[in-house]
């Protein structure tokens, strides 16, 4: 994938633009925006939705990742590009959202529901 301009970082052989999705911006739009907003992203692959919710003004991101060489590459996307508001963790989104009391302005599920067997 390529890897935006800022970051100073040559991406090959890919070229998809995912740190530029339209359906993240769609969504921004739809919305009405993220600035402010604490978001639950469940499946962020290699943090490239995450980098775009934090461009976006999201006051803080938790992104759940089950793979482990994709949440590796999602912790170097957060040090490359500094993303202090942005926290990944390593394991289920289902027995996550099981356990927890918070609430967020927005759960951002991606990439992710086409895995599930009962998604809702």
């Amino acid at each position: 994938m390529a890897m935006p301009e800022e970051g100073v970082c040559i991406s090959t052989p890919g070229q998809a633009k995912l740190f530029d999705d339209p359906r993240v911006h769609w969504a921004e739009r739809e919305l009405g925006g993220f600035k402010g907003a604490n978001v639950l992203e469940l499946g962020p692959l290699e943090g490239h939705h995450s980098y775009m919710l934090h461009k976006a003004g999201a006051k803080s991101v938790l992104a759940i990742e089950a793979n482990s060489r994709a949440f590796l590459k999602c912790l170097c996307i957060k040090e490359i590009f500094k993303l202090d508001n942005v926290s990944f963790l390593l394991g289920d989104c289902v027995e996550y959202l099981k356990g927890t009391k918070q609430t967020y302005y927005l759960v951002f599920a991606n990439g992710i529901l086409y895995h599930m067997q009962k998604p809702i």
